[in-house]
């Protein structure tokens, strides 16, 4: 019973250890956008990359061009309901959208997401908002 108890004990370990090793390869990322004070409808184009805390250093980016915290050349269209987008960072079915790194995090523990949104591309209306960076 005792060396059935141990047994079990070892494997928990084992299994939380692997599990805790283990990092996403895609991150679900959630946004709200709003014009005017008003929650947005349509599509949007977006640039993603993961930085440094201070946003000098570029460890990924949704086209892999962004260096030194730089913007990303190419945008990832997506679509905005009531003011809210939803994204899987990494996701290489999508347009523009590379794949994150197998050891990004263990490496880089205090990465932060950094978004730019560059345009909107309003349902109702056939007009273009472009953001100020």
């Amino acid at each position: 019973m005792n060396t059935l108890i141990a047994r079990t004990l070892v494997l928990l370990f084992l299994a939380a250890t692997a599990l805790r090793a283990q990092e996403p390869q895609l991150i679900n990322y959630h946004g709200r956008v709003t014009a005017g004070g008003l929650n947005f409808n349509g599509s949007g184009q977006f640039k993603f990359a993961i930085v440094n805390a201070d946003g000098t250093t570029s460890y990924w980016s949704n086209d892999r061009t962004s260096t030194a915290g730089s913007e990303p050349a190419a945008a990832v269209m997506l679509s905005v309901s009531n003011g809210n987008y939803s994204v899987l960072l990494g996701d290489t079915t999508l347009p523009n959208m590379a794949a994150i790194p197998a050891g990004l995090f263990k490496v880089h523990c205090s990465a932060a997401v950094a978004i730019r949104l560059i345009s909107l591309l309003m349902a109702v209306m056939a007009a273009v908002i472009t953001s100020a960076f």
